[in-house]
C-alpha cells in the first residue's frame, strides 16, 4: 500500500509542476506580447502588467452565459444536428 501512495505522490508532483510551468509560460507569453505592441503607451503597458500580476479574478461565468457564448460561437450549427 505504501508503494501506491508514494507513486501517486510522485505523479501528483509532476502534474502540479507541469501546471505551474504552463501557467508561467502563458503569463510570460502575454507579457511579451503586450510589450511588443508599438502602438500602446508605456503607461498602458505598465497598467496591463499590474492588472495581470496583482488583480485576482475568478473569471467564472454562469451556465446561461456559457450556453449563450457557445451558441454564438457555433453559429447555431447544433440546431440542425440529428442525434441517434
Amino acid at each position: 500500500m505504501d508503494f501506491w501512495a508514494s507513486l501517486w505522490d510522485f505523479v501528483g508532483f509532476f502534474f502540479w509542476t507541469m501546471v505551474l510551468v504552463s501557467y508561467l509560460y502563458v503569463l510570460f507569453a502575454v507579457i511579451t506580447d503586450v510589450f511588443r505592441d508599438r502602438e500602446m503607451s508605456g503607461c498602458g503597458k505598465a497598467g496591463w502588467l499590474i492588472l495581470m500580476l496583482f488583480v485576482l479574478d475568478s473569471g467564472t461565468i454562469s451556465v446561461g452565459e456559457f450556453e449563450a457564448i457557445k451558441s454564438r460561437a457555433l453559429g447555431g450549427a447544433q440546431a440542425g444536428r440529428v442525434t441517434d
